[in-house]
């Protein structure tokens, strides 16, 4: 588990497959996949193929309320001979703008440094996607570039921003 005891908000945890069906109902929505690289979720089979493959991966958790409620997902992807992490985060809709992502992503930050020596994290989001820029940039998240109609998806080309973050010693 991935603790925050300054805020005691949320916590993340690992996500068991078990949890399909609360995952299916939060990334079912198509809101929330508007900007992801992938659809929205379309079963209940597909979404606990994706929990498994992520779980495979590593450093993918759920995002949980202290209740135990689960209200999204992310991953920290550890390139570990540079020292480095791109990071990925998804929350439901309906606690979008209530700072769990920003929690989330201090929570991945402080794993991926205290884990993995971390020198450097990555964050990546389309450009429409304003919410997840200022998450990025609330963390201390730095503009780098645009990758111009980086992500194909449903006949509609997306630009993308990269973002990243130097920790310190």
């Amino acid at each position: 588990m991935v603790s925050n005891e300054s805020k005691e908000r949320i916590r993340l945890d690992f996500l068991p497959v078990s949890l399909a069906p609360q995952e299916y109902a939060i990334f079912k929505n198509p809101n929330l996949s508007r900007f992801t690289k992938h659809g929205p979720f379309i079963d209940l089979k597909t979404t606990q193929a994706f929990i498994a493959r992520h779980n495979q991966s590593g450093n993918f958790f759920g995002i949980y309320l202290q209740n135990g409620e689960l209200i999204g997902n992310c991953q920290l992807v550890v390139n570990q001979n540079a020292k480095t992490g791109e990071v990925a985060y998804g929350i439901a809709e309906e606690y979008w703008g209530m700072g769990y992502g920003t929690e989330a992503l201090q929570l991945l930050l402080a794993y991926g440094k205290r884990t993995y020596a971390l020198k450097q994290i990555i964050g990546v989001c389309a450009a429409m996607n304003v919410a997840s820029q200022k998450v990025l940039q609330k963390n201390g998240f730095h503009y780098v570039r645009v990758e111009k109609n980086a992500l194909q998806k449903f006949d509609v080309a997306y630009d993308l921003i990269y973002f990243e973050k130097t920790l310190s010693n």
